[in-house]
């Protein structure tokens, strides 16, 4: 059989590959038998020449993970493959604690257009602890228009993997994080996810630092207590753009632990009327630009401090709309080298502008509702409203 397997981000071609049905390897997708035997068939079946594992519409129970183990060679590729809404995988009720649905050991490869289900049983959706490969093409795997609910802990669960891109998915009713990377994830890539009543994006460095992740074009909805919008523990070079980040108690945005060259770009920023803090910039990061954002509630909407002057540096704060924050809009102690300019602080409870001392701070060009309160190292030129 001949087909082609495409999503946003790769397209893999099955002429000269096998096209595997899980029901011709036994699977019969009813809800009830388990499945988890057939699947994990046709997935080994795919060998290292690659090929497509097809799931038809149905309800796939399994009480086992699955694994995608082999690594297939630099010009084929893996693709798990679902027929849309009417397809899932799902836990079944003698599925192990603490493991995830799906484990994926190999590269260069797709799943696509499933739902994962785990029944409030299984610990995390996906699973991606790819080591280092020895060849740069084999090293990539995309998640498209998948829909995750009822996992104990997370969605996707990063461990060492790199270059994963998820795209266009769906979260919902998830105990931690939709998108948690525990370590690595170096050049990959989260963009155009619906994420629901949990955790936004986890971005950690247990053994390896997040590099060149970029976070784009989210709509991240996190009920109360559920954690941050977007973590970023010693990340290097992640941009955050163009994201709604909305209905978070915690905090939209931290950004801690000797990250840098972090960029904040274009987003909406919301936590509820009196609630945590906007944006958080602390743990000694450096190199930080929050430009064209819009913040709304929060009782700080950006918090930029540090224990020791000029731990935390190079920081750009421009352009940005701060509303109906209860405390302070911009607040900022012991930074150096920041660059405050052109925003617009329309409504705060106290000072538009706290500087609690700092080092070589410039602030010029912004419309304050009221404030400042400012202390020494600071330059103002211009500021309407003072």
């Amino acid at each position: 059989m001949t087909a082609t397997v495409s999503s946003g981000a790769a397209s893999i071609s099955s002429a000269a590959q096998p096209f595997l049905n899980v029901k011709d390897f036994g699977a019969f997708g009813d809800g009830t038998n388990d499945d988890q035997a057939a699947i994990q068939a046709a997935l080994d079946s795919v060998g290292t020449s690659g090929g497509v594992v097809y799931f038809p519409p149905g309800t796939y129970r399994i009480n086992f993970p699955v694994f995608i183990k082999s690594k297939v060679n630099s010009t084929s590729g893996f693709v798990v493959c679902g027929s849309g809404q009417n397809c899932t995988l799902q836990a079944g009720p003698d599925f192990p604690a603490n493991v995830a649905m799906l484990y994926i050991l190999g590269g260069n490869g797709v799943v696509e257009d499933i739902g994962l289900d785990g029944s409030g049983r299984a610990q995390n959706g996906i699973e991606y602890a790819y080591p280092t490969p020895e060849r740069p093409d084999d090293r990539t795997v995309t998640i498209s228009r998948l829909a995750f609910s009822r996992m104990l802990s997370n969605g996707f669960h990063c461990v060492g993997g790199e270059a994963y891109q998820i795209r266009d998915s769906f979260f919902n009713s998830i105990g931690g994080y939709a998108i948690y990377s525990r370590s690595g994830g170096i050049n990959s890539f989260i963009d155009g996810n619906y994420i629901l009543g949990c955790g936004g994006v986890f971005l950690g460095a247990e053994q390896a630092q997040a590099e060149g992740v970029r976070i784009t074009n989210n709509t991240i909805l996190c009920s109360a207590g559920s954690g941050y919008g977007v973590y970023v523990d010693r990340g290097l070079e992640i941009i955050i753009a163009h994201n709604i980040i909305d209905q978070v108690a915690t905090g939209s945005i931290k950004i801690t632990n000797n990250s840098s060259y972090v960029k904040c770009l274009g987003n909406w920023l919301s936590c509820h009327q009196g609630g945590g803090i906007v944006l958080q910039v602390d743990g000694n990061a450096n190199s930080v630009t929050i430009s064209d954002n819009t913040f709304e509630g929060g009782s700080f909407q950006l918090s930029v401090v540090s224990e020791v002057i000029g731990s935390i540096h190079s920081v750009t704060v421009h352009n940005n709309i701060f509303n109906n924050t209860s405390d302070t809009a911009m607040f900022f102690h012991n930074a150096a080298e920041v660059s405050i300019i052109g925003n617009h602080c329309r409504t705060s409870g106290k000072e538009s502008l706290f500087w609690g001392d700092g080092r070589h701070g410039l602030a010029m060009g912004n419309v304050l509702w009221k404030g400042p309160n400012v202390g020494s190292g600071l330059t103002q030129n211009t500021n309407l409203g003072w």
